[in-house]
């Protein structure tokens, strides 16, 4: 039996190489385009990989922080650095490919060989020589730009633990 697109929690497993070809477009296999259905989001993670979800797990990521909806300081740059560099209804033509916007592809260095790494409830896009950088330190990799979105984080965490929501 064929997976349902709106079956909840889809999870991806492995490790893909794959290429960026010259018209921006990435091969993704069967069984994860059948787990990110129809449509899907791109979404820039703070560590500096592009991860894509499916469209109704993106919407439940959204939700838990617009639920919180303030004119804090936290809750505005933690959404300002989330929603910047995201593309939405994505979709695979008929041979499993996607097109990601050059300015994405450009945020993140995709261009030529690339990794595409499951991860729970994304599927990581890397580029290649990066996701070795990465494997090579995982810890500490990345870290200058994570630190901005740790810290709306954090300024977030203590608004909403003080009550001050800015509301």
């Amino acid at each position: 039996m064929a997976e349902q697109y709106f079956d909840s929690p889809r999870r991806f497993y492995g490790y893909m190489e794959s290429a960026v070809d010259d018209k921006g477009r990435i091969l993704i296999d069967k069984k994860n385009r059948d787990r990110l259905g129809p449509n899907f989001v791109a979404a820039m993670l703070p560590i500096g990989c592009l991860a894509l979800y499916p469209r109704e797990s993106w919407r439940a990521r959204e939700s838990q922080v617009l639920e919180k909806r303030s004119t804090s300081p936290g809750w505005e740059h933690y959404t300002r650095l989330m929603f910047k560099n995201v593309a939405d209804d994505l979709t695979c033509d008929a041979q499993g490919r996607f097109v990601l916007p050059q300015w994405l592809r450009e945020s993140v260095n995709l261009k030529g060989d690339i990794v595409l790494n499951g991860a729970g409830d994304r599927l990581e896009i890397w580029n290649a020589e990066e996701y070795r950088k990465f494997e090579a330190n995982r810890f500490d990799y990345g870290a200058d730009r994570r630190a901005e979105m740790e810290r709306a984080r954090e300024m977030l965490r203590a608004e909403l633990d003080s009550g001050d929501w800015g509301i």
